[in-house]
């Protein structure tokens, strides 16, 4: 009877840590900014972090998904990882994601010049931005420098509902 109690009570703790995380995975965490666009009038960025840390050589970090509109039409898609990637010829790295369960995509993306983000190109990121605006959840996955490959899960709940927002203030 003693040992049933911290095992009954060690359960109920694991039950309520795992509602949790669950719950917290589906809750809005974008954030929304609003600045002036370098070539004039407004830009928007929407961003939310990734559910938790991935890890490089000797560093941490905590990536964060940021997808913009500015006036004039133009879009971005990228994430700041703070962890540069692997080498590989010219700027391109590549990338591998996927929306909630769908297949994993294989991409090249553009990789800063500070090294800290990977950004779509440009022509893929209308398509990313609408399967992102159906999506529960975002996976990106790259190698860091000298590390293993690291994957970032964001939670991307309540997107449309903030994208729509910022296309309004951005003019489109």
């Amino acid at each position: 009877m003693r040992v049933a109690r911290p095992v009954a009570a060690l359960l109920i703790s694991l039950a309520i840590g795992v509602a949790l995380i669950r719950w917290s995975r589906l809750q809005d965490r974008w954030v929304l900014t609003q600045f002036a666009s370098p070539g004039g009038g407004t830009a928007v960025e929407l961003a939310v972090d990734a559910d938790g840390p991935i890890r490089g050589f000797v560093l941490t970090s905590t990536p964060r998904l940021s997808v913009r509109c500015a006036a004039g039409g133009a879009l971005s898609y990228s994430v700041t990882t703070r962890l540069p990637a692997a080498a590989e010829p010219g700027p391109e790295r590549t990338v591998r994601y996927r929306f909630d369960e769908s297949e994993p995509v294989l991409a090249a993306w553009m990789e800063s010049t500070n090294r800290h983000t990977l950004s779509a190109p440009a022509d893929a990121v209308p398509a990313l931005i609408d399967r992102l605006s159906g999506a529960t959840r975002f996976v990106l996955t790259y190698i860091p420098f000298n590390a293993e490959p690291a994957s970032a899960t964001f939670s991307v709940n309540g997107f449309q509902r903030h994208w729509t927002e910022a296309l309004a203030l951005c003019g489109l």
